[in-house]
């Protein structure tokens, strides 16, 4: 069980990948009233493009997408921050499965963290603060 973090969120930027209208809402909704700036990719291959384009410090990601699943995005990313020399940015994976597989198949993938759906703001906000405090 996770709880709620001990000290707000600093200002941060969070990049919400998932191709689902709806969840992409629901999450813009519990970040709500929080100093995180969010950006919104209805897929991996927008996501790579604002992940190029723009400096965020988190990302949410879902697995499952139709263009280009949420892993292969990850690696992506990935290889961008290795040929770039960047920082890697903390990915959290979002997904329905929580199976022993799916978990290592996000870690495999670079993913640091993982969110299984359907996401409580208690378990959204710790998972933020434990990434973003380094």
């Amino acid at each position: 069980m996770t709880t709620a973090p001990d000290r707000p969120l600093p200002p941060a930027t969070v990049l919400i990948v998932d191709d689902a209208a709806p969840n992409r809402a629901l999450l813009l909704l519990l970040l709500r009233d929080t100093p995180l700036r969010c950006m919104e990719a209805d897929s991996g291959s927008a996501a790579l493009r604002i992940f190029r384009e723009h400096p965020v410090d988190l990302v949410l990601m879902d697995v499952v997408m139709p263009d280009m699943d949420g892993t292969d995005t990850v690696r992506a990313m990935r290889e961008e921050e290795r040929l770039l020399g960047r920082r890697p940015v903390p990915i959290v994976a979002l997904t329905a499965h929580d199976g022993h597989e799916d978990m290592l198949r996000c870690a495999d993938a670079g993913c640091n963290g993982l969110l299984t759906k359907p996401i409580t703001r208690q378990d959204l906000m710790a998972t933020i603060a434990a990434h973003l405090a380094g």
